[in-house]
């Protein structure tokens, strides 16, 4: 025997015998008859979801099938009259429970009072299901159920017997342990089938509305999505009408991921995203949630043995509801604070087995999948559960006028305690360890309770516990007692009474009204609407959907104390909503001919379309809700909505805005001159409006520069600054002024021509041996070559000659310096014996490759200073200063030279000492 000892409730079972491996529960002996000898053992292999994750939207079946059997050696003290199971006959307990073992483990008669109709809705289509069920009544000894006595039938979603769904091997194995477990335990009752074309939603929701209009009193659903507010539906509202439906087989909040390697589940080890929502339609609080157990049976009387939370390889579910209120009957619960719901409704309302190591013995000769045909096969998940609570009702007489059959549970649970067995070892909360691999093929879990129960904080709505658990409900079945209503005429009678007064002038769309109902029991009311097209009714407030008669309904369920209470309504009318349009988008705050448009949007409170349109199409149009610009003004837009049959009309709404004129730019087409000088060649300014109207110039230096029309005069040295403007007309904005500014420099002394040499021909002047400058370029190796300056003594001129290659200016000064005093004065102050003086002064165009000559002559004041001060007789030293300023507009380049000069009639040598050498 395997002992576990975890503080779990664990169990081990031989190959002929089972046997407690554990702590045992009490357990209360089944009234009903042990048939088919000593009770079937658990199984060891790994589980497996009959149905593959869905695709996206789609209902899983919850199905659990347990594959790879492992056969079990006797185990030492096991009941040597106990056969073995080999061969492995299904009567025997080789593959599961049977039927009678359900019987025995939870007290259940085997047929009802009456005839019912217990439905199974399912997905797709099991084609060998009849033949299958004849198989497994014989195999166990059952009354037939069959298609022509009218005890099994089977239709689609519409109720036709033709054209049934297309065949699916893994759904066959969902319906073929459905209708065996519905007939196993409700064996008079008649089994109808409700086949959905697809596992989408509203495909199943059909089927389900149909099998009420077929007069179903039972339906029992076994599968699930994740709970969405969209899928929010009345088809599993039908009061009066027992449905139940499977929580899940993956845990709490659906924690457990797994995946398939080597057809071994493997359960995941923290990674993966975060555990979902409860699963619907077991969250809704029309149905009754049926969770996963595993059970244990006496060895050799197959009576309850004990009840644990299923949780291993495959997990029974349970959560709270992220859409739906707790029902009365569930938050009225003593302790209800300790499940960790608050006001949510907590899944699941009871329970029964689930484990598939337990499972129960399915025949289904449907392949899942080619090549494959398991026959019999032991099915587990609350896939088992769900149809077996629905066939226990159906035993009890089905919902007994209780318009939510879950409801009954509840007070059952509290009046009558031992009609339930109370489940209070285990959890179903997310387990990260790794489980070995005897853990996965037992269907184990790896973690301890405490482990486990960290996912819920260790609250009741995944930990089991004494009384109402998440995993467990409020038990599972110990006999009827449980699906019985409490009988009505030994309640107190209640009433309720509103204490909010309806609306006067409610209109669609107008705010919310809070409604207040109170029951004389104190017990909390149920608010819904009677028209929920007119007000629809969400908690305690009322909100106005269209115009017509509200009418608002509370009532009272009642409990184990008082009877439920007469339904209450409070009734108003609700007129034509008032609805006003505001712009949500902003006017251009500077609009102009030619720009992109305006794209307008304006909403209504009602939600409705708003109209758009021009009150000045001559300035702007509307296309859609597009503004083009059409001319210069102002532009207004309207905006209207006309109402409907639930809105009055919208007042209009405007919005204004200036359209100018387009805009335009001005740009010079003329280049500004690079060698402009006083009264030299003048300049033809042009310029261009990008709107091709004409443009004026003005200038905005009338003292360097004059303008007459388009041509440009220079009047004097300094900066010329042009203005360009254009004023713009009807359709063009005037333009922003544009300006050109350029140099005017002094004007140019003119050339003198060189004399013609005297008789005697004196020596030409050396040349310079450098350039000036020395890389100016104004084109390709273009440059201005200088001659050394030379003294004309008999002209009485210092002469320049220049040789250029490309334009520019030419500017030269020459100066000297003059003794102001008497030589003995400025023996003791030399600083102040001397003063410059100008010897010439002038500048010259260069027009591009010419040779000039420049003959430079003092002025009388420079000749009489040389003559008063010079003593030397070779010559007064005057520095030549030459300036050149290429049109290229590169930086100016300056050399000075020293000449000595000596006026006409002078006996000193002249000659020239280039950059200040000195004179030799």
């Amino acid at each position: 025997m395997r002992i576990d000892r975890r503080p779990r409730v664990r169990w081990a079972w031989s190959a002929g015998a089972a046997t407690l491996a554990a702590l045992v529960l009490p357990a209360a002996l089944a009234p009903a008859a042990h048939a088919g000898g000593p009770s079937p053992p658990a199984a060891a292999g790994a589980p497996r979801a009959v149905c593959g994750r869905p695709v996206t939207g789609s209902a899983r079946c919850a199905a659990v099938e347990l594959t790879a059997e492992r056969p079990q050696a006797a185990q030492p003290g096991a009941a040597s009259s106990t056969p073995p199971c080999q061969p492995p006959i299904p009567a025997e307990g080789c593959k599961g429970l049977r039927p009678a073992d359900l019987h025995t483990a939870y007290g259940l008669p085997a047929t009802a009072p009456a005839t019912t109709t217990v439905a199974i809705v399912d997905a797709w289509d099991d084609p060998r299901l009849a033949h299958d069920l004849g198989v497994f009544d014989e195999e166990f000894g059952l009354p037939p159920c069959t298609v022509a006595d009218h005890c099994l039938t089977k239709v689609n979603q519409l109720g036709q017997r033709k054209p049934l769904p297309a065949a699916n091997g893994e759904w066959a194995v969902e319906i073929a342990l459905d209708v065996e477990t519905v007939h196993s335990v409700c064996q008079n009752c008649r089994v109808l089938l409700v086949e959905a074309q697809s596992a989408e939603p509203a495909d199943l929701e059909a089927a389900e509305n149909r099998a009420v209009t077929l007069g179903a009193q039972e339906i029992t659903n076994s599968w699930y999505f994740e709970e969405e507010p969209a899928l929010d539906s009345s088809a599993f509202d039908h009061p009066g009408i027992v449905v139940t439906a499977a929580a899940g087989d993956e845990g709490f909040r659906n924690w457990e991921l797994v995946e398939e390697v080597g057809g071994t589940k493997k359960r995941r080890s923290g990674e993966g995203p975060p555990p979902g929502p409860v699963n619907y339609p077991a969250s809704s609080p029309h149905v009754v949630a049926v969770g996963g157990t595993r059970l244990a049976l006496e060895p050799t009387t197959g009576a309850w043995a004990g009840e644990s939370v299923w949780n291993g390889a495959g997990v029974g579910g349970s959560a709270c509801s992220e859409h739906f209120a707790a029902p009365g009957w569930q938050s009225q619960l003593g302790d209800w604070p300790e499940v960790g719901c608050a006001e949510d409704r907590a899944v699941a309302d009871v329970a029964a087995i689930a484990d598939p190591h337990v499972g129960f013995a399915v025949y289904d000769s449907e392949p899942e999948q080619p090549g494959l045909t398991p026959y019999w096969v032991r099915v587990g998940g609350t896939s088992l559960s769900s149809p077996l609570i629905a066939a226990a009702y159906a035993l009890a007489g089905g919902a007994g006028g209780v318009d939510y059959p879950a409801r009954t549970l509840y007070e059952n649970a509290e009046r009558e305690p031992l009609s339930l067995h109370d489940v209070q070892s285990g959890s179903n909360g997310e387990c990260t360890n790794r489980p070995t691999e005897e853990q996965l093929l037992e269907g184990l879990s790896a973690c301890s309770v405490a482990e486990e129960g960290a996912s819920c904080s260790e609250q009741r709505i995944c930990v089991a516990g004494p009384g109402y658990d998440g995993p467990s409900g409020v038990g599972t079945p110990d006999g009827l007692g449980a699906f019985a209503p409490v009988s009505e005429a030994s309640k107190t009678q209640q009433a309720i009474t509103f204490a909010s007064t309806a609306p006067a002038a409610a209109r669609v769309g107008a705010g919310v009204y809070v409604l207040s109902a109170s029951a004389s029991s104190g017990l909390p009311v149920h608010l819904t609407s009677g028209a929920p097209s007119v007000c629809a009714v969400a908690g305690a407030l009322v909100t106005f959907v269209e115009p017509g008669h509200c009418t608002l309904n509370a009532d009272q369920a009642g409990d184990a104390t008082f009877a439920q209470a007469a339904q209450a309504h409070q009734s108003f009318t609700v007129g034509l909503g008032e609805q006003t349009i505001a712009f949500a988008s902003s006017p251009p705050p500077a609009a102009h001919l030619g720009d992109g448009p305006y794209v307008l949007a304006a909403t209504a409170t009602s939600g409705l379309a708003v109209t758009l349109a021009s009150e000045t199409p001559a300035v702007c149009t509307i296309s859609g809700a597009t503004v083009s610009y059409d001319a210069v003004g102002t532009c207004t837009v309207l905006a209207t909505q006309a109402g409907s049959s639930d809105w009055e009309p919208a007042p209009p709404a405007r919005q204004s805005f200036g359209v100018a004129g387009r805009v335009q730019t001005i740009t010079f087409s003329s280049t500004a001159p690079a060698g402009a000088i006083v009264e030299g060649a003048s300049y033809v300014v042009a310029a261009a409006a990008s709107s091709g109207l004409p443009v004026s110039f003005t200038s905005r230096t009338p003292a360097v520069c004059a303008l007459t029309g388009t041509t440009v005069s220079f009047a004097a040295a300094g900066t010329c600054t042009l203005a360009a403007d254009q004023a713009g007309d009807g359709e063009w904005e005037a333009a922003s002024e544009a300006l050109q500014s350029f140099t005017v420099d002094a004007a140019a002394v003119a050339a003198v021509p060189e004399p013609k040499p005297e008789p005697e021909a004196e020596p030409e002047p050396e040349e310079l041996a450098e350039t000036l400058p020395y890389q100016l370029s104004l084109a390709p190796a273009s440059a201005v070559t200088l001659s050394l300056p030379s003294v004309r003594a008999r002209a009485g001129a210092i002469l320049i000659r220049s040789q250029s290659t490309g334009a520019g200016v030419l500017r030269w000064r020459l100066t000297f310096g003059a003794i102001t005093h008497s030589t003995r004065a400025c023996s003791t102050r030399l600083h102040t014996c001397t003063r410059r003086v100008l010897f010439g002064a002038g500048a010259i165009t260069l027009a591009g490759t010419a040779t000039t000559p420049l003959t430079v002559r003092p002025g009388a004041s420079a000749i009489a200073a040389m003559r008063g001060s010079s003593k030397r007789a070779d010559g007064v030293p005057v520095t030549v200063t030459l300036v050149l300023r290429a049109s290229s507009g590169s930086s100016e380049v300056q050399r000075a030279v020293v000449v000595l000069f000596k006026p006409a009639g002078g006996s000193g040598a002249s000659g020239a000492r280039p950059n200040g050498a000195p004179h030799k």
